[in-house]
């Protein structure tokens, strides 16, 4: 499933080790997994991005595993096709056939 981004992440003092890769606000990103910590303070469920993989550490409130990101943070890509069937219809009324 396909996501945007609609929160600003930022490396913030004792969150983290600083030097992890943040989805950026406006992206666009694959969802590769749903991780749910149920029990752990200020978690909630977390998604794992195709487009980012950071390596797996030891977190303080989460435990061992790659950083997730909040589900609460991104919204569903919303992919709408484009009907050009009125194009059709007017190439179709003003197109008239030339005999030469």
């Amino acid at each position: 499933m396909k996501v945007v981004c609609v929160h600003r992440f930022l490396h913030g003092i004792g969150i983290g080790y600083g030097d992890e890769t943040l989805p950026q606000k406006g992206g666009t990103y694959t969802i590769r997994g749903i991780v749910d910590r149920p029990g752990h303070p200020n978690c909630e469920t977390g998604l794992l991005l195709e487009e980012i993989s950071n390596r797996v550490r030891g977190y303080q409130i989460v435990g061992v595993s790659e950083p997730s990101f909040s589900a609460s943070c991104f919204r569903p890509v919303i992919e709408r096709k484009t009907d050009i069937g009125f194009a059709h219809e007017i190439l179709r009324k003003v197109t008239t056939r030339v005999d030469a």
